[in-house]
C-alpha cells in the first residue's frame, strides 16, 4: 500500500467510527424524547383523573375530549370498559 491509500483507509475508518457515534447520539436523543413524551402524557392523564375524582363536573369535559381525540376502535373499547365513553 502506498502512503495515500494508508491515509485514505485510516480516514475512512475514522469516518465510519464518527458516523456510528453520531447514530448512537441520535438514538439516545430520540429515546429521551420518547420518554419525555410518555412522561408528559402520564402526568397530564394523572392530573385529569385526579381532578375528575375531586370535581365531577370535569368528567364531562374529559369525556368530550376523549370522544374527539381517541379514534382507534381498540382504544375506544378499552375506555368504554373503564366507563369513560
Amino acid at each position: 500500500m502506498t502512503e495515500k491509500t494508508d491515509r485514505r483507509s485510516l480516514l475512512q475508518k475514522r469516518k465510519e467510527q464518527i458516523e456510528k457515534q453520531l447514530a448512537a447520539i441520535d438514538q439516545r436523543e430520540k429515546g429521551k424524547a420518547r420518554k419525555e413524551d410518555t412522561r408528559l402524557k402520564v402526568l397530564i392523564g394523572a392530573a385529569y383523573l385526579n381532578d375528575t375524582e375531586k370535581r365531577p363536573e370535569t368528567r364531562g369535559g374529559v369525556i368530550e375530549v376523549l370522544k374527539r381525540g381517541i379514534t382507534s376502535d381498540r382504544d375506544r373499547e378499552f375506555l368504554k370498559s373503564k366507563g369513560w365513553l
